[in-house]
């Protein structure tokens, strides 16, 4: 009775956080390389100067991953109670600081975390405990992440931005990851900047 009891309450707290309680540290899982639209969405432009001068926006209100100044979005689900999505941040800060010490990346890669299901005061937490350089947001009410396809948390999704039409997802990777070059690796190959630069020095410092 006793077990039936603690099984209930532990079901009853995943019914009621959501998936935020789910998190894996993606070691059994492979990332995807199939092509799909990325679901649309919008975020609140982002309060800060700098934020906003990364992404490539200005004024306020909300914008979409279709209007982000670059080539490639890469989007980190996570969630603040999760801990493999605390464990890959300095991974993650590794990343961004691969792709704007590289010439051939920096302006054509950018990087944005959604906070799924947490409060915009736990999305600054986890900014400034784990100094993320790039922007994250708050999706509460789940009204972003709703229609991206994840697993738990940390997911990683990277996507083609056209001007003239919705985000092109080419990357999909449920769970964590434990090296920073090759997961930025495996996203220049399928985004296509490699094969457009035409030589090596399109390749992620490090790769």
């Amino acid at each position: 009775m006793g077990c039936c009891l603690l099984v209930a309450l532990l079901v009853s707290g995943w019914v009621m956080r959501g998936i935020r309680n789910i998190g894996f540290s993606g070691d059994l899982v492979k990332a995807s390389t199939e092509v799909r639209s990325l679901p649309a969405f919008e975020l609140p432009v982002p309060e800060s100067s700098v934020d906003r001068a990364y992404l490539g926006l200005s004024g306020t209100g909300s914008f979409t991953p279709a209007q982000v100044h670059g080539r490639v979005l890469i989007i980190e689900v996570f969630d603040f109670y999760c801990p493999h999505c605390q464990a890959v941040a300095p991974l993650m800060d590794e990343v961004y600081r691969q792709i704007e010490g590289s010439e051939s990346l920096r302006g054509k890669i950018k990087i944005i975390g959604i906070g799924i299901g947490d409060t915009t005061d736990e999305v600054r937490r986890f900014k400034e405990k784990y100094r993320v350089p790039f922007p994250l947001f708050a999706d509460r009410d789940r009204r972003a992440s709703g229609g991206l396809v994840f697993l738990g948390t940390p997911t990683f999704i990277a996507a083609r931005i056209h001007a003239d039409g919705p985000a092109e997802r080419f990357y999909l990777h449920p769970g964590a990851f434990e090296h920073a070059s090759q997961f930025l690796a495996e996203i220049v190959k399928g985004s296509g900047i490699a094969q457009e630069r035409g030589h090596a020095s399109a390749s992620p410092p490090g790769a």
